[in-house]
């Protein structure tokens, strides 16, 4: 495909790169903003909501959450959907809770209570939000956006339905007031409150625009000629085109001397969706690129053959075998997205399943993009399955959606009850309480989609307590959410049980009490399992590339903050200039890049594990088996 037919793929004033993590998305994102800018003289706002924010790195300038222009025509954000929220509870606080005081039976202090409470989807809402103003704002003529890995990317075009449902709950709530003050006055003045629900409708409006708008939006695919990464693209690809998302194309990365499409199985009926958009290649580069000149140099030979690529590393190529010493019954793999953490998972389940035989091994994936089938050349699913040939390993894709929806409609049926507790000594006609009620059972609570996965989790413990459980976590900023949900949780959970014993409410709504109460000990037994170093550790995957390795530091000061116990550094990928032999690890070898050293020298209990980069990537019982061999 020619450079001006890619030209013609960022047409659209919205675009968006998604795709697995790791395979290039914001590299993509910063180098096509920086070419509107540069070539085509567009005035750019340049946008990451991914938690885990990388432009500054590739920028090489500060990008913080506050919009700043980084070059001429070329305004840049990292969204820091908390401190968004923040700014936007500072100001719509008030309204929100004379809304509230309006159209509900709760007094101030229950109003303020629940306002100070952490909302679901916080980083994809507050993304919403953002995209709802820009789509507002004349000055730019194109925004463009690095979205998270692409889990959970999938879910902020559902969240464009929540949003509309939070519009819809605020506009019922109002209803309410407006209908007693005209039947008392024969009259009403739109206020605040008024203003600040045309608001929220009109930003549910133009960002579902800023979406799905047909000629208005288009979605960059980005991925790799790797078996495991045209898989989940395959899957993203599909999902988006069944959610109504415009898609404009798939970028294939990376690629190195002698590659190909000719004869890819991957893009040959199991990726057959992506192999119908439109596609364009680039290369693999020694040095990932980094700086307004190289990330021009990456559009502009979007389509030149692939750069020379250094020797790979021969010989002893270095092994996981160190993380199987002395595990704990649990460990859990993270870090950005592409690095290898299921790779690094299955392998180390394969290796214990084999040294301890008479103990049970379970290989599961908490990532809403599982790739364990992939990885493992075999069929998994929701369900526990065994692993063939491993008589004591068995694998699953935990999937967190079913169970979440089961309690969805929980929550709405006892909502019900409540409401018709409330509604029979309701003194006015209750229509529009229903209508609240309704409005209300159809939002989320906090942090459950989180719970839900670590639940399960727990459950996977408790069956055996001798059982060895391997988890492929979700990449970085996900992962994070997902630490933090249990604490979430427990706070929400215990708001709403004060709120049914204060209005004398439990008895009305006996099962929803039940179901709460067996959720708030779930969510704390969770938050201690987490921080048990005796049981749990977190094993951290890294690439030797500045982007990867300033996202990591990120992560274990994250991990620290939140009191994770985190044993393993494991540094993938490794050429033969950056290899570090496992006996060279106790002494701090100054073989390893600056960035990692730094991070050793931070985090002064983290062990390193080198791995040099294996071509064909390993792929099957048998080659992740000699990954920890």
């Amino acid at each position: 495909m020619p450079l001006s037919a890619f030209t013609e793929l960022i047409g659209p004033r919205f675009i968006f790169f998604g795709g697995k993590g790791g395979v290039g998305k914001s590299t993509w994102a910063c180098a096509t903003a920086i070419w509107l800018t540069e070539c085509a003289q567009a005035a750019t706002f340049l946008l990451s909501l991914d938690p885990a924010h990388s432009l500054g790195d590739l920028l090489a300038t500060p990008v913080g959450p506050a919009a700043r222009e980084v070059l001429p025509r070329l305004t840049a954000q990292e969204l820091d959907a908390p401190a968004a929220f923040r700014a936007f509870m500072e100001a719509h606080g008030p309204s929100l809770r004379e809304l509230v005081n309006r159209g509900t039976y709760l007094d101030d202090q229950d109003i303020d209570r629940f306002l100070r409470l952490s909302l679901p989807g916080l980083d994809e809402l507050m993304g919403l939000f953002r995209l709802g103003e820009l789509a507002s704002d004349s000055r730019y003529r194109h925004i463009v956006v690095d979205l998270p890995p692409s889990g959970n990317a999938l879910r902020l075009p559902a969240l464009t339905v929540t949003l509309r449902r939070a519009a819809d709950l605020m506009e019922a709530l109002e209803e309410k007031h407006r209908f007693t003050v005209e039947a008392l006055t024969h009259r009403y003045s739109p206020d605040a409150v008024d203003e600040l629900i045309e608001q929220m409708q009109r930003l549910a409006e133009r960002a579902q625009d800023a979406v799905f708008g047909a000629g208005q939006a288009t979605t960059l695919v980005v991925s790799r000629l790797d078996a495991m990464v045209l898989s989940e693209t395959d899957r993203y690809v599909a999902e988006l085109r069944r959610q109504g998302v415009p898609l404009g194309g798939v970028v294939m990365n990376g690629l190195l001397p002698g590659q190909s499409l000719d004869g890819c199985p991957a893009l040959q009926g199991r990726a057959a969706s992506a192999a119908n958009l439109p596609l364009c290649f680039a290369p693999w580069y020694t040095t990932p690129p980094a700086g307004t000149q190289r990330l021009l140099h990456l559009v502009s030979h979007a389509n030149t053959p692939p750069l020379r690529s250094q020797a790979l590393l021969a010989g002893n190529e270095g092994t996981l075998a160190p993380l199987l010493a002395s595990p704990r019954r649990l460990t859990i793999f993270g870090g950005k997205g592409g690095v290898g953490k299921t790779t690094c998972a299955a392998a180390v389940a394969l290796a214990l399943s084999d040294r301890y035989p008479l103990r049970s091994v379970v290989l599961a994936s908490i990532d809403p993009a599982h790739s364990l089938a992939d990885a493992l050349g075999a069929p998994v699913e929701g369900e526990l399955c065994p692993v063939v040939g491993q008589p004591n390993l068995q694998a699953v894709e935990i999937q967190a959606q079913a169970g979440w929806e089961e309690f969805q409609d929980q929550w709405r049926e006892q909502l019900q009850a409540v409401g018709h507790h409330l509604l029979a000594a309701a003194p006015v006609d209750p229509v529009y309480d229903r209508r609240v009620l309704e409005q209300l059972g159809s939002l989320d609570p906090p942090g459950m989609y989180e719970v839900r996965s670590l639940s399960a989790v727990l459950d996977l413990l408790d069956e055996d307590g001798e059982r060895l459980l391997i988890v492929d976590g979700a990449p970085t900023g996900q992962l994070i959410r997902l630490f933090e949900a249990p604490e979430q949780v427990l706070g929400w959970t215990r708001e709403v049980m004060r709120l049914l014993l204060k209005y004398q409410l439990a008895a009305a709504a006996r099962e929803l009490s039940e179901a709460l109460l067996e959720l708030a000990r779930r969510s704390r037994r969770l938050a201690g399992l987490l921080r048990d170093v005796a049981t749990v550790e977190v094993a951290v995957v890294a690439l030797p590339l500045p982007a990867v390795l300033a996202e990591t530091a990120r992560l274990l000061d994250d991990l620290e903050r939140l009191r994770l116990p985190v044993r393993w550094l494991v540094l993938n990928g490794l050429r033969p200039w950056r290899a570090v032999s496992a006996a060279q690890e106790p002494a701090r070898q100054a073989a390893t890049p600056r960035a990692v050293n730094r991070l050793l020298a931070a985090h002064p209990n983290l062990r390193l594990v080198a791995l040099a980069r294996r071509a064909p990537p390993p792929g099957g019982v048998a080659s992740l088996k000699a990954l920890a061999a």
